[in-house]
Formats: structure tokens, C-alpha cells, sequence
């Protein structure tokens, strides 16, 4: 399954294991991160390091070393401005997208503030209630400012890669759609998601199944487990934009406090941008 993409721990015993694989590195020392880009890229391609930072994003020391690599930093609150600043002319020479926690309220201003700086960034979702007026406001924000800024995930994503008639996972964001990433544990045991792996939960304990894990029929289940939602008359199965959230927030909502407005206003924006990029279709030249 060479269209599939690996999400795994640095463990350089289990990528020689891996050959013209693209990977994702999870690791929490920034100090391996050139090392990481050396040897992932002998006989596979590094798709993207993700950095998870538990603390504030100004206190992590960033470099022009890491240049041209591919970074997910992951931190829990923005911290302090003027310590940020200082580093502020590095994050714009590396490819470099930057996520804060969506449970601490502070961190929506926050990253309005990022992508007016001109850096990519976005909210990651704990297993916890969403503030969803703030979430709808940033949302606004990244869809509709007038005021040049750089992309805010996941609304960049749903937005560009809505289609009509196709459901939409934004889970690719966060490298855990298993249509596009398989988590491998140290041991080269297989899972469909981080949370799979974290709960020891794997479709297979040998990773040289991995060529043929499409036949596995809980893979299978999986990638059909959104038809669920249509066999319980809940919320999920009559929601309008079911098809940008697939169920991602019903285990956190409530009537009082539902996901529902802001996944129609969501979509309404996704909609308009197709409706105006079809309406300024760029003229198709000879290309040299």
C-alpha cells in the first residue's frame, strides 16, 4: 500500500524496516529533528515531524537549521509575545505549521494573532467540551478576513477540499484518517489511529502485513464506519454537514452546547469559496 503514509516514534530499528515509505515522526525532542530528516530520507521520504511541546509555544527554541523540513509543532498555549517576537523571522524561512490546544480559550486569540503574522497554524481538539462560539469565531476569521493571513487548520483544509457530494475528513490534518496514515507502534505493531495505538489496539502485530492490510476486514470496517450514523436516529444522522465532520464531535455534544451551527456555518463558507473560484477560473496556457 505504497499510497499510504506511516505515523511512528523516531525508532531508526523500525524504519530500516520501511523502504520508498513516506512517514510521519512523532517526537518530543527538537534537538533530533535534523538527525530525524538524515535518516528517514535514506530509503523513504520524511512526510513531516511532529513536535509535541506540553508547554508554551514562545519557550521552544526554534532554528534556520531546520530549514526545508517538513514540522508539526504541536504546543499547549501561545506564552509569552515578546519572547515569541524574537523568534519570529525564523518560523518564516521554515515549513513550519504550528497547532495550540482548543481547551485553553486564550489560544484563539492567540492564533489569530500567528496567521497575522504569516504563520501557518491551527487548533488541535483534547478529548473535552469545545468553547464553540470562540471556535466559530476564529473560524470567521480564517475564512473571511479581509486582512492578508496565513491558513488556520482544520478550516483551511475543509474549506480548499470540500467537493459537493464527497464527504470530508479533516482528520488528514492531524495525520489520523486511516484512508492516508497508519500508526505503527516500536514494536511494528499496526493501528488505525493515534488513540488505537495508545490503547493497544492494532488490526495486526506483524508489520510485514502491511502490504496487504487493504484485505484486513477491519480495515475495511473502519473506512465504512461512518454508515453507522445513518442506522440511529441521533443528531449526527440528520445534520446537515455531517459530510465536513463525520461524527467527530458527538461524543463531546450535548443539546445544549451542539457542534451543529458551527459545522453549517463551516460548510457555508467551504460552499461560497467553490462558488468564487468557479466564477474566476484561471485561463489554461502552453506550459514550456
Amino acid at each position: 500500500m505504497n499510497d499510504i503514509r506511516l505515523v511512528c516514534n523516531f525508532n531508526i530499528d523500525l524504519i530500516n524496516n520501511f523502504q520508498g515509505k513516506a512517514i510521519v515522526i512523532k517526537t518530543n525532542n527538537i534537538d533530533e529533528i535534523q538527525h530525524i530528516n538524515h535518516v528517514v530520507n535514506k530509503e523513504n521520504k520524511l512526510h513531516c515531524i511532529v513536535v509535541n511541546h506540553n508547554g508554551a509555544l514562545s519557550t521552544l527554541p526554534v532554528t534556520d537549521n531546520w530549514e526545508g523540513i517538513p514540522i508539526h509543532i504541536f504546543a499547549t498555549r501561545f506564552g509569552n509575545f515578546m519572547q515569541f517576537i524574537e523568534q519570529k523571522h525564523i518560523y518564516h524561512k521554515l515549513s513550519i505549521r504550528v497547532f495550540l490546544s482548543a481547551e485553553i480559550e486564550t489560544n484563539y486569540r492567540d492564533l489569530q494573532i500567528l496567521s497575522s503574522f504569516g504563520i501557518d497554524c491551527g487548533l488541535y481538539f483534547p478529548n473535552k467540551s469545545i468553547n464553540w462560539e470562540k471556535l466559530n469565531d476564529l473560524m470567521y476569521y480564517s475564512a473571511y478576513g479581509k486582512v492578508q493571513h496565513a491558513s488556520i487548520e482544520p478550516f483551511d483544509f475543509v474549506i480548499k477540499k470540500f467537493e459537493y457530494n464527497t464527504p470530508i475528513d479533516f482528520s488528514n490534518v492531524y495525520f489520523e484518517n486511516p484512508h492516508q496514515y497508519l500508526h505503527i507502534s516500536d514494536e511494528g505493531k499496526v493501528a488505525l489511529s493515534g488513540l488505537d495505538l495508545h490503547n493497544c489496539k492494532f488490526i495486526t502485530e506483524n508489520i510485514n502485513d502491511l502490504e496487504n492490510i487493504h484485505q484486513s476486514s477491519e480495515y475495511k470496517n473502519v473506512l465504512n464506519n461512518w454508515q453507522n450514523f445513518f442506522t440511529k436516529l441521533e443528531d449526527c444522522s440528520c445534520c446537515p454537514s455531517w459530510r465536513i465532520c463525520l461524527g467527530k464531535f458527538n461524543h463531546i455534544s450535548d443539546k445544549t452546547n451542539t457542534c451543529q451551527p458551527f459545522f453549517n456555518d463551516l460548510m457555508d463558507a467551504a460552499e461560497l469559496f467553490h462558488e468564487n473560484k468557479s466564477k474566476f477560473k484561471t485561463r489554461e496556457l502552453c506550459q514550456p
